[in-house]
C-alpha cells in the first residue's frame, strides 16, 4: 500500500527516522482505490447522467466547504439543473427536514452532510422568478394550470357539467407594500397611482372580504382553486361577473352550475345559464345572526324583536310560568340559544331553536301574553328559518305546515 506522507513528501514516521531525500526525477507513486478507480470509469463513460453530475456536484460542493467559498458556489452557472431539482427537493421536505438534509456546512466539512442550496439561495432564486405577485398574476397561474389539468377530458358529459364553488371571508382590512405594488385593496395598485386617489377614494377601495372559486368536476375527479377576488360588499352583480369570468377563461370545460356558500337571491338573473345551488347552512346561520345582532320585525315596530326574546324567556323570573320555563328549555335541550363565538360556525344550535315543537310550543304560550306580538314575530321568524335550514330534506325533519303559516 501507499506510504502516508507528510507535506514535505516524507512519510509518517519521518520525525523518528531520517532517510535521505528522493532525487527529484523520482516521480512519487500512490496507490488508487477500487472507489477512485471506479469513479474516474463513471467520468469518462457516463459522466453526463445525473447520477454522476450529483457526485460531480457532491465533491465540488465539498472542496467549496474546504476553502471556505460556499458563498461563491457556482449553482446557476455550472449546476443549474441540479440546483433547481434540489430545491424543489428542500422546499416540499420542510425546514426541519431541509436542515437536516444539508446539516451546517459552516462548520466544515464534518458537519456537512448533501449538497442541497441554502435556503436564502433558494429564496433569491424564486423571487427573481417571480418577482411581486399580484393578484392578478395568481388568478392567471390558476387558470393556466385548470386549463392544463382539463384539457384531456374526453368524457363530454363530465367537461360540459364543471361546475365552480364560491366561498367569501371575512379579511382583516389593510393596505401592504411589496415593493412598487399595494395590497389590501379591491384591485391591484401600484404605488405612483397611490398618489392619484383622493384619501376617501382609497378607504372606500380596501378590501374586507375575499372571494375564492373553485373549479369542482360534477364527478369530483378534479377540485382546483380557481380566482380569488378581493372585495368590500359583495352584490349578486358582482359575484356573477366573477363567475362569467372565469367561465370564459376556461378553455376546454362547460361551467353549468354554480354552489353558494351563502345565498345571494337574484343572483340567478344573471346567470340564465346555469343552475345555482345555494346552502342553506349559511343561509339559516346568516338569518340566526341577524336575529342576534340587528334583529327583525314583521309589521310595525312594536313586532320587532331580537334573539335575547328566547333568552329573557328562559332566564327573566315572571316572563312566562315555571312549568313553561321548564319546557322550553327541555326542548332546547339545555342548549343556549345564542351560542358563544366558536359554536358560531356550528349548526347545531341552529336546530335547537327551529325545532318544530319548540317553535309550536311558543306559539301556544303567545296567545294574550304581555309580548305576545314578540313572540309571534320570532316563531313567524323561526318557522322560516326551518323551512331554509331543511330546504332539501323535505320528509326528514322539515315542517311543512309551518311555511304556510308564514305571512307571504
Amino acid at each position: 500500500s501507499a506510504a502516508f506522507l507528510d507535506d514535505d513528501g516524507n512519510g509518517e514516521n519521518s520525525d523518528s527516522v531520517e532517510r535521505p531525500p528522493r532525487p527529484e526525477s523520482t516521480p512519487v507513486e500512490i496507490a488508487e482505490s477500487k472507489e477512485l478507480l471506479y469513479l474516474k470509469s463513471l467520468l469518462k463513460s457516463d459522466g453526463d447522467t445525473r447520477a454522476v453530475r450529483l457526485i460531480k456536484l457532491h465533491i465540488a460542493w465539498a472542496w467549496a466547504i474546504k476553502h471556505n467559498n460556499l458563498q461563491g458556489f457556482p449553482w446557476k452557472d455550472t449546476y443549474k439543473e441540479e440546483f433547481q431539482y434540489l430545491s424543489h427537493i428542500m422546499t416540499s421536505a420542510g425546514k426541519k427536514i431541509s436542515k437536516e438534509l444539508r446539516g451546517e456546512p459552516d462548520k466544515g466539512l464534518d458537519a456537512a452532510h448533501f449538497p442541497f442550496p441554502a435556503k436564502r439561495t433558494i429564496d433569491a432564486f424564486y423571487n427573481s422568478c417571480t418577482g411581486t405577485p399580484t393578484v392578478e398574476m395568481i388568478n392567471q397561474l390558476s387558470f393556466a394550470l385548470a386549463n392544463e389539468m382539463t384539457k384531456d377530458i374526453s368524457d363530454v358529459s363530465i367537461s360540459a357539467n364543471f361546475g365552480i364553488a364560491t366561498d367569501a371571508m371575512d379579511i382583516i382590512a389593510g393596505i401592504e407594500k411589496y415593493g412598487n405594488s399595494l395590497f389590501g385593496l379591491e384591485a391591484d395598485h401600484s404605488i405612483d397611482q397611490l398618489f392619484t386617489k383622493e384619501l376617501e377614494q382609497l378607504v372606500a377601495e380596501v378590501a374586507t372580504h375575499t372571494s375564492q372559486l373553485f373549479l369542482v368536476a360534477p364527478d369530483g375527479s378534479v377540485v382546483l382553486p380557481l380566482a380569488v377576488f378581493p372585495h368590500t360588499k359583495l352584490t349578486s352583480k358582482a359575484l356573477a361577473d366573477m363567475v362569467l369570468e372565469a367561465k370564459q377563461k376556461l378553455e376546454h370545460v362547460n361551467i353549468s352550475w354554480v354552489a353558494l356558500d351563502g345565498d345571494l337571491p337574484d343572483i340567478g338573473k344573471y346567470l340564465l345559464d346555469m343552475c345555482v345551488f345555494r346552502d342553506t347552512d349559511h343561509v339559516a346561520k346568516s338569518g340566526r345572526n341577524a336575529l342576534m345582532n340587528s334583529g327583525v320585525h314583521w309589521g310595525d315596530a312594536s313586532s320587532g324583536v331580537k334573539l335575547t326574546l328566547l333568552n329573557r324567556l328562559l332566564v327573566v323570573p315572571g316572563l312566562v310560568a315555571d312549568d313553561m320555563r321548564k319546557r322550553i328549555t327541555s326542548l332546547m335541550k339545555n342548549f343556549s340559544p345564542t351560542p358563544s363565538t366558536y359554536q358560531k360556525l356550528s349548526v347545531k344550535p341552529i336546530k335547537r331553536i327551529v325545532d318544530p315543537t319548540l317553535i309550536s310550543y311558543l306559539d301556544e304560550i303567545a296567545s294574550g301574553h304581555a309580548l305576545e306580538n314578540q313572540i309571534l314575530s320570532l316563531t313567524r321568524f323561526l318557522k322560516l328559518m326551518n323551512s331554509v335550514l331543511y330546504l332539501w330534506e323535505p320528509n326528514g325533519k322539515r315542517e311543512e305546515t309551518l311555511l304556510k303559516t308564514v305571512d307571504a
